[in-house]
C-alpha cells in the first residue's frame, strides 16, 4: 500500500476510535484497544491477494498449498476470501470491487466444477461424488459455488452491461440455471435426485457423517434423530453438519422441522434442569461449553432466517450461559471456530431478540457490559495462541489443519491460512457488537483498492 493510502486509512481509523472513546468507559476502551493492537488487516488482505491464481481463478487456502504440486485452489476458500474483504470493510460491496476480467475467471471456476449428474460441484483435486466425500465437504462446497454465483455479475458480451450469472445446471439448493430461471423445470440431475428412494442406496452408517434422507419430512426427521443422539451432552459437531446442508434443508422446506426438532429438546433440557434445582442453561445441552457455542452459531441460521425464523425461547437464560462461554478458558482448545463461536452466539441471539422482543435487548447488552473487561481480555488471551506474530493467524492450534473435511487442502504446516482469517475477522468484530460499540474496522477501502491492484499486477 503506497504511503497516501496508508495515511487516509489511519486517520479513518482514528476516527472510528474516537467514536467508540465518545461511548465506552475508559477500562472498556482502554481493553478494546489492547485487543486491536494484535490485528493488521492490510498484511492480512496482502497476503490473501497473493493466494490468487489467475490461470485456475480462484484462491488457495494457503501458502504451501500454492507453492505445491498437486495442490490447486478450492471454493470455499474463494469465497472466503471475497467474504473476509466485504465483512472488514475493505469494500461495502465485493462484487463491484472486482474488476470484470477477474469476475469472469471466478465464474467459469465454479461453473468448471459442476457436474451434470447431480448438480454438486467437485473439485478436481479431490474424489468426484457425493458417495466419495464427507457431507460437510460437498455440502460446503455447494454453498460457496451458489454463493458466488449470487454475487458476482459480469460483462460477457463485452457492451459494458454487467449481468447476473447462473450455473451451467440447476442446483440441489434451488439455483436455476439460466435455461429454466422463469420456469417450474429444472434439470435432469435434480429429477434423477429426487426420484431416488431410500431403498434405492445401501443403508448409511448410523455415525455424525451420514447422508441424510431428503425424500419425506419423516426421513428428515428420523435423519435427524440419529446424527443428533447426543445433542444434549456434545452438540456442537451434529449442529456443523446440519448448517453445512442448510441449502438443500431450505430448499426443501425442512427448516420448520429441524427447529421443532430443537425446540422440543430445549424444553426437555430446562423442564430437567429445572426439576433437579438447576439453573436451566437455556439452550439444548446442560452445560457452557465450546461446543454448544459451535451449535449456537450454526443453528441461529434458521432461527433468524428470513422467511423460517422464529422467537428464541428462554433468552435470558440463554445469555448467562454465553456469557460463560465466553469466560471459559481455550487451553487446549484447538480451533478458531471456538474462539468466534463464542462471541458470535450472542449476537445472533441478540439479533433474535432485537426482533421478536426488543423492549429486552438493552437488558442483554447490558448483562455483557456490566463484564466487558473481562470478556475483552480473555477474548485477547486465548487468541493468543493463534498469533503468528506478523499480523496473521492460523487456525489450527499448533499447525495449519488438513486434511479438512476429508480433503488435503494444505501440507499442514503451521502456517496462515483463509479459513482462519475469516473466522478472525467476525471474532474481532463480534467483540464490539456484544459490547454495542461500533466495530473499528481491520480494513477500509484503501486496502481494497490495494488488493485489486496486486491482483491485477499478476495478469488478474
Amino acid at each position: 500500500m503506497n504511503e497516501q493510502k496508508r495515511r487516509s486509512k489511519e486517520e479513518k481509523i482514528a476516527a472510528a476510535w474516537q467514536t467508540v472513546k465518545n461511548m465506552a468507559p475508559p477500562p472498556v476502551y482502554d481493553a478494546l484497544r489492547r485487543f486491536a493492537a494484535g490485528f493488521d488487516g492490510t498484511r492480512i488482505c496482502e497476503w490473501m491477494a497473493g493466494l490468487w491464481d489467475s490461470a485456475h481463478g480462484g484462491f488457495y487456502y494457503a501458502d504451501s498449498a500454492r507453492d505445491t504440486d498437486g495442490f490447486l485452489p478450492d471454493l470455499e476458500s474463494t469465497s472466503q476470501v471475497l467474504a473476509f474483504l466485504q465483512c472488514n470493510h475493505a469494500t461495502e460491496d465485493r462484487n463491484a470491487l472486482l474488476p470484470n476480467g477477474i469476475k469472469c475467471k471466478i465464474i467459469d471456476f465454479v461453473n468448471g466444477m459442476q457436474s451434470e449428474e447431480d448438480g454438486y460441484f467437485y473439485h478436481p483435486q479431490w474424489p468426484q461424488g457425493r458417495d466419495k466425500l464427507q457431507t460437510d465437504r460437498y455440502g460446503r462446497d455447494l454453498n460457496s459455488a451458489t454463493g458466488l454465483l449470487h454475487v458476482l455479475t459480469a460483462d460477457r458480451d463485452g457492451d459494458g452491461i454487467e449481468e447476473r450469472q447462473y450455473p451451467k445446471f440447476c442446483t440441489p439448493s434451488g439455483l436455476k440455471c439460466k435455461k429454466h430461471a422463469d420456469s417450474d423445470a429444472v434439470c435432469p440431475c435434480l429429477t434423477r435426485e429426487r426420484d431416488k428412494r431410500p431403498s434405492d442406496t445401501p443403508k448409511p452408517a448410523k455415525t455424525v457423517h451420514e447422508k441424510p434422507d431428503f425424500s419425506t419430512p419423516e426421513s428428515f426427521n428420523a435423519w435427524l434423530e440419529r446424527i443428533n443422539a447426543e445433542i444434549k451432552n456434545s452438540p456442537g459437531l451434529a449442529a456443523h453438519h446440519t448448517n453445512a446442508l442448510s441449502g438443500e434443508i431450505l430448499r426443501r422446506g425442512y427448516a420448520p422441522l429441524l427447529l421443532d426438532y430443537l425446540e422440543k429438546i430445549q424444553d426437555e433440557v430446562y423442564a430437567e434442569q429445572c426439576a433437579r434445582g438447576e439453573r436451566p442453561s437455556g439452550f439444548w445441552a446442560y452445560a457452557a461449553s465450546f461446543p454448544l457455542a459451535q451449535s449456537i452459531h450454526k443453528y441461529f441460521a434458521f432461527f433468524n432466517h428470513p422467511q423460517y425464523g422464529r422467537p428464541f425461547r428462554h433468552y435470558r437464560e440463554a445469555m448467562t450461559t454465553c456469557i460463560e462461554i465466553l469466560l471459559l478458558d481455550a487451553e487446549g482448545k484447538k480451533g478458531l471456530n471456538d474462539l468466534m463461536n463464542q462471541w458470535t452466539s450472542i449476537n445472533f441471539i441478540i439479533d433474535n431478540v432485537r426482533k421478536y422482543h426488543p423492549e429486552d435487548v438493552e437488558m442483554l447488552y447490558e448483562m455483557i457490559r456490566s463484564r466487558g473487561v473481562e470478556l475483552i481480555e480473555n477474548a485477547e488471551r486465548n487468541l493468543d495462541a493463534h498469533r503468528l506474530g506478523d499480523g496473521r493467524f492460523v487456525y489450527w492450534l499448533g499447525k495449519s489443519i488438513t486434511p479438512l473435511y476429508g480433503v488435503p487442502v494444505s501440507l499442514g504446516l503451521r502456517e496462515a491460512d483463509v479459513n482462519g482469517h475469516l473466522l478472525v475477522g467476525h471474532y474481532y468484530a463480534s467483540v464490539f457488537r456484544a459490547l454495542h460499540y461500533p466495530v473499528v474496522p481491520l480494513c477500509t477501502e484503501e486496502d481494497g483498492e490495494n488488493f485489486v491492484e496486486l491482483l491485477t499486477a499478476g495478469n488478474g
